[in-house]
C-alpha cells in the first residue's frame, strides 16, 4: 500500500528460497518518512517493525495505540502480513454413489494482506531496532523512546534508575495476538541515552533478551559481570538484559 508518499516508505518483499523470484512485494506508509528496519517470520506470518514520520500511516482498527503525532519526531510501528487463504471444494463419490463435499484449505506464497498494523509513541522521537515472535503469535518489539508519555495511559513496568524520562530510554513491549493491548511494557536506563536494538526470546517464550547501547552511568544493573560502565559520554558502553514475561 502506498499513501501520497512524499519522502520515502518502508516495504514488504517476499522472495522465494532459490532467490530467482519475486513471490510478492507492497508498499507500506504514508506522507511522511517511513522506515523498516527489522521483520520477524512466525509460520507463515512475516511481522515487520521500524519507525513512521507519517500523520496518515495506515493502522488497522481496534488495536493498542499511544500515538501522538508530532511531525518533527518518529513514531514506532508493528506491522504484521498474512497469507491469504484459499479454499477449494471437491465433489467425492463413495461406493454406494454417496456424495461428499471436502474443502482444501491451503495458502498462498504470492498474496498477503494486512492482518494488523498499529503505531505507538508521543511527542518525541520513538524507534523500534527488534522484533521477535513466540509461539503464541505474540510479538515483542524493542527500541527506544524519547517521549515522556511513551506508553500513554497504558501501564508498564519501569526499571529506570531515575524516575523520569531523560534522554531517551529503551523499550521493551509485547503486544497481544492480535495487538489489541500491552501484555507487558517495560522503560529501562539511566540518566544517559539508552537504547535498545535486539531482541531475542527465551524458549518457551517466558523471557526475553534485549541487547542495545548505553551512555548512562547509572544504567541499572543486576547479577552484573561488569557494574560499571568503561566509556565515557558521549562513548556508549553495550548492555545485555534478561526480563522475564507473563
Amino acid at each position: 500500500m502506498i499513501v501520497e508518499c512524499r519522502t520515502y516508505d518502508a516495504f514488504f518483499t517476499k522472495i522465494s528460497a532459490n532467490g530467482a523470484t519475486n513471490l510478492f512485494s507492497t508498499y507500506l506508509g504514508g506522507r511522511g518518512a517511513d522506515v523498516g528496519l527489522r521483520i520477524a517470520v512466525k509460520g507463515q506470518d512475516a511481522y515487520l517493525t521500524g519507525y513512521s514520520y507519517s500523520s496518515n500511516f495506515p493502522i488497522t482498527t481496534n488495536v493498542a495505540r499511544t500515538h501522538d503525532w508530532n511531525a518533527s519526531a518518529s513514531d514506532v510501528f508493528v506491522t504484521k502480513f498474512s497469507p491469504k487463504i484459499s479454499v477449494t471444494n471437491q465433489i467425492v463419490f463413495d461406493a454406494t454413489n454417496q456424495i461428499f463435499i471436502t474443502n482444501q484449505i491451503y495458502f498462498t506464497n504470492r498474496s498477503y494482506f494486512k492482518n494488523y498494523s498499529v503505531k505507538f509513541g508521543s511527542k518525541g522521537s520513538d524507534q523500534a531496532f527488534g522484533i521477535a515472535v513466540n509461539d503464541l503469535g505474540q510479538a515483542c518489539i524493542a527500541g527506544f523512546a524519547a517521549s515522556t508519555n511513551f506508553f500513554g495511559t497504558n501501564s508498564f513496568v519501569d526499571f529506570r534508575s531515575k524516575k523520569g524520562l531523560t534522554g531517551q530510554d529503551a523499550f521493551v513491549v509485547l503486544l497481544e495476538t492480535n495487538a489489541s493491548t500491552f501484555v507487558s511494557a517495560a522503560l529501562f536506563g539511566g540518566t544517559g541515552s539508552d537504547a535498545a536494538h535486539g531482541v531475542a526470546l527465551e524458549s518457551g517464550g517466558n523471557a526475553a533478551y534485549v541487547v542495545g547501547s548505553t551512555t548512562s552511568v547509572n544504567f541499572p544493573t543486576v547479577h552484573s559481570i561488569k557494574p560499571r560502565p568503561h566509556g565515557t559520554v558521549p562513548l556508549s558502553d553495550a548492555f545485555i538484559v534478561r526480563m522475564t514475561l507473563p
